[in-house]
This record gives C-alpha cells, sequence and structure tokens, in this order.
C-alpha cells in the first residue's frame, strides 16, 4: 500500500498551519465566493463508538455532542442534510439521549421531512422494538443492521433463525432500506459458516449488504481504498462477492451490494450516484459532516478527523479546544485523482475522453500504467482486468470490479508516484 497522501502530496499545496481548526469556509470571502455550496446538499455522520470493557466511556458524551453541534458555523446550518447516518444510537443511552440529540440537530441543520437519505447503524440483536419505533417517529426511514461474529459462530442454525425473524419484524415499521453490514475475516469463521450465513441473508433479500474485512486498518487516506485483504481473506470475500452477485445484487464499488429496486441502485443507473468517504447515497450529497469522537469530514478538498478518545473529545469540547487531530488538503491533483478513482467506485468505468478534454488531462496512459502495474502482480493479463475503448473510455471487467481496491490503489500510486501521471 502507498502512503497517504498526506505524506506524498507536492509541499506547498496546504493551507495555513491553523488548517486543524479550521473549516473550508471560515472566513467571509471564502464563503462568499462559494455561495453554491451553501446550498448544496449535505451529508452528516454522527458516530458513536463502541468500546471494549467497562471504562473508556464518559456518561456526558451525549451532552459533548450537542455542544459540538451547535458550535458548528453557519455554512453548514444553511445546507439541507440530505443524508444522515446515526451510528450506535443507543450505546449506553437512552431513548431521551437520541431524543435530545436529534432535537439539537434539527435546532441547528435544515433536517427534511422528506426525500431523504436518515439511516441508523444497530446491533439487529440487541436493539429493542421500542428503539426502533423511535427511530422511526424521529424520521429515519433506513436501518443498517450490525452483528458481531459469535451471534452466529456459536449458533449458526440459532443464530440464522433468530436474523430471519428480526429482519420480518423489522419490515413492520416500513422502512424504505433495510441494510447488512456483513464482518468476514475472522479466525473463527469458516467457509461453510460463511455459505450458510450470506444464503440465509439473501433469502430475507435486505436492500442493502455491506462487506467489511475484520482485518482492515481503517487509514486516512481519501483517495487510494486501502487493499486490506490478505490472501488467506481473499477466498473468503470471492465467496460472498460471488453468491451476492449470482443472486441479483448490483455492486457499488466491490463491497456494497443493493438490490436492483433499491434507490442506489438507480442512481448508479442513471449516472447520479455520489460518494463520500461516509458511504454511497442517491441525494446528491458530496460534503460529509462528522459529529462526534473518531467521526471523519470530507468538505469540499479538505480531509479531517475528530478526536477518536471518547473522553479526550469531551474534555476537549468542554474546554473549546478544536476537535481535529488530523487534516489533509487536496492539492490540485489529488483532486482530479478523486474525481477518476470516484468514476471507478461508483460506475467501474472512467470517461476519459470527458476527463481529458475538461481538464486538458492525459489519462489513458496513466490508466494503462496503474493496470499493467497490478496486473503484473496478480501474474495476469492487463486486459482481463479493464478493456480500454481508445480515447473515449475505460470499463472493468469482472476481475477487475473483484480486484477494484487494489486498482483504486494502483491507480493513486501511479499517479501521486514519481513514475507519471496527472
Amino acid at each position: 500500500m502507498p502512503a497517504p497522501i498526506a505524506s506524498r502530496a507536492a509541499s506547498g499545496s496546504y493551507p495555513p498551519p491553523d488548517l486543524l481548526n479550521r473549516t473550508p469556509w471560515s472566513d467571509a470571502a471564502a464563503a462568499s465566493k462559494d455561495r453554491l455550496l451553501n446550498i448544496a446538499p449535505l451529508a452528516v455522520c454522527v458516530n458513536i463508538p463502541l468500546q471494549s470493557g467497562a471504562g473508556g466511556f464518559p456518561a456526558a458524551l451525549y451532552d459533548a455532542l450537542s455542544r459540538e453541534i451547535a458550535g458548528q458555523p453557519d455554512c453548514h446550518r444553511q445546507r439541507p442534510v440530505s443524508q444522515l447516518m446515526w451510528r450506535n444510537p443507543f450505546y449506553r443511552a437512552g431513548l431521551g439521549d437520541l431524543t435530545a440529540a436529534m432535537h439539537k440537530l434539527g435546532s441547528h441543520f435544515r433536517l427534511l421531512s422528506e426525500a431523504h437519505e436518515y439511516c441508523a447503524e444497530v446491533d439487529i440483536f440487541q436493539t429493542t422494538e421500542e428503539q426502533v419505533a423511535l427511530l422511526r417517529g424521529l424520521g429515519f426511514n433506513q436501518l443498517l443492521m450490525t452483528f458481531t461474529p459469535a451471534a452466529l459462530a456459536s449458533d449458526l442454525h440459532g443464530g440464522s433463525a433468530l436474523l430471519a425473524k428480526r429482519m420480518r419484524a423489522l419490515r413492520d415499521y416500513g422502512f424504505t432500506s433495510l441494510g447488512i453490514k456483513l464482518v468476514y475475516g475472522f479466525d473463527a469463521q469458516k467457509p461453510q459458516q460463511l455459505r450458510r450465513l450470506i444464503a440465509t441473508i439473501i433469502e430475507l433479500q435486505p436492500e442493502r449488504v455491506y462487506l467489511n474485512d475484520a482485518l482492515e486498518r481503517y487509514h486516512w487516506d481519501p483517495l487510494a481504498a486501502a487493499c486490506a485483504s490478505s490472501n488467506d481473506l481473499q477466498d473468503h470475500f470471492t465467496l460472498l462477492f460471488d453468491a451476492l452477485r449470482s443472486a441479483g445484487y448490483r455492486v457499488l464499488g466491490n463491497d456494497c451490494f443493493v438490490l436492483p429496486g433499491d434507490a442506489l441502485a438507480g442512481a448508479q443507473h442513471r449516472s447520479r450516484l455520489r460518494r463520500t468517504l461516509l458511504n454511497y447515497n442517491a441525494s446528491n450529497a458530496a460534503d460529509l459532516l462528522g459529529l462526534g469522537p473518531g467521526a471523519y469530514c470530507q468538505l469540499d478538498r479538505l480531509y479531517r478527523r475528530n478526536e477518536p478518545d471518547p473522553e479526550a473529545y469531551c474534555d476537549k469540547v468542554a474546554r473549546g479546544e478544536p476537535l481535529a487531530v488530523a487534516a489533509h488538503y487536496l492539492d490540485e491533483r489529488g483532486q482530479l485523482l478523486r474525481l477518476v478513482i470516484d468514476q471507478l467506485l461508483c460506475y467501474h468505468r472512467v470517461d476519459i475522453g470527458y476527463i481529458d478534454s475538461r481538464y486538458k488531462l492525459q489519462l489513458t496512459a496513466l490508466l494503462k500504467q496503474a493496470i499493467a502495474w497490478l496486473a503484473g502482480r496478480l501474474s495476469g493479463d492487463p486486459s482481463s482486468l479493464a478493456r480500454f475503448n481508445e480515447g473515449a473510455c475505460m470499463h472493468l471487467t469482472a476481475a477487475g470490479i473483484l480486484h477494484l481496491r487494489a486498482i483504486c490503489n494502483a491507480v493513486a500510486s501511479q499517479g501521486l508516484g514519481d513514475r507519471g501521471g496527472l
């Protein structure tokens, strides 16, 4: 994996040293210059991190979160929130905590009553019907369900039956989308278990299925999707990938699968799919505001991460200190690479003719170099990964989609390296 772009981008491409303390529109001149951004849709992710053990999770977390929400600048508040993700809303919190926090969010942001994608990420085995009803009442129209591998590995038959029972019950609440996040790569998992589990999931027909490598390290590298899967994990990933594709799921990137009737599938078909560090959306949200410990922001060219430790996060909020612990600002080359990689992740193709004509680039050479470099590492032929319609478009093959993360990694590596590029 190449070094993060923060360490490889050309010197002089960064904003002033106080980057961690600022937003891209922290001064009036920038806000006036980019007025269109003030009305563009915004994605918001509220991150409540899970903690192991009994300690390390402050009781005042939701109070700190409310203060962070209230402290957001007007340039964010004016933008309609078309996508919202609330991770682990009931972890060590009651119904009143979420209600109060949502009220605070609605008081400071333009939350929408319709035409939105508001999703809560919850543990399907731990979440109660009362909690689900509250989420629906607060305006959430999507659920992303998680479960620990231990919940299924210890008693696969019983766990799968419980999963099916919970899914059927959730259908009664009228969510527009039910998704499952499937984490693979644990030592206890065997191919036979994964086959039975994915067969159960496919039978239940959730609108969305996300695959997550348990060993993946979440580097803050906004351009290159990290190739985290080891050789031992590749077979498991291929098993899950092939099963979902064979069942008729449409693939976004190579780890997000949606039914053909899902809004994301429609957006991909109409070439209106958008992507942020959070995930894909069909509501035209290109910027992401992260709130809470460890939350990520992607605001125009600025990438930033909040303090991940909950106690330190609360202390910083109480003292009025900047919450960011890391930040990176894309230079022009990085921004163009992001455009190329977003096309690959959303549509499995790159419109070379459009990008070359608009940005005066010679993109074909870079893409062929990246594909050839990766094919060499895979001991394969470049044509097995991608097809080039000279001067017009590059399309990934089925094998290319399977290795999409590695292709994005190669494009970023070649584009940011010394061997040519943009």
